[in-house]
């Protein structure tokens, strides 16, 4: 492994560390998502939603969680923020140049986001 991989695991692994720590001695759920590099170089975003589960004395005994992998979540997330930002443009520039007073856009469907546009009055 290079050793500029190396240190980025390790920041990112002690931040989680510390993050699931400060969690477990507050005794509470946590709440970690980050990014995983296969061999291959697949990267995927896991979320990890957890609860320390703890002994009548105090003591950790277990925890119970989930860490499922939402890199799809993500990409979908990312492909709607662009075309949001390009459907703002065109809305943007249509109204500054007169050709409608408004436009209301509504997302219809889901991927590939199928959007129904009305423009309102010039």
């Amino acid at each position: 492994m290079r050793q500029s991989c190396a240190g980025s695991i390790r920041r990112i692994a002690t931040r989680v560390i510390e993050s699931v720590g400060k969690a477990v001695s507050e005794k509470r759920d946590y709440v970690v998502e980050f990014r995983i590099v296969l061999p291959e170089g697949t990267v995927k975003h896991i979320h990890g939603l957890d609860h320390p589960v703890f002994s009548a004395s105090g003591e950790l005994v277990k925890v119970v969680g989930t860490q499922p992998d939402v890199t799809e979540l993500r990409r979908s997330e990312a492909a709607l923020q662009i075309a949001y930002d390009e459907i703002k443009t065109l809305k943007d520039e249509l109204c500054c140049n007169g050709h409608a007073q408004r436009i209301e856009v509504q997302l219809v469907g889901r991927a590939p986001y199928v959007f129904n546009f009305a423009v309102v009055g010039r």
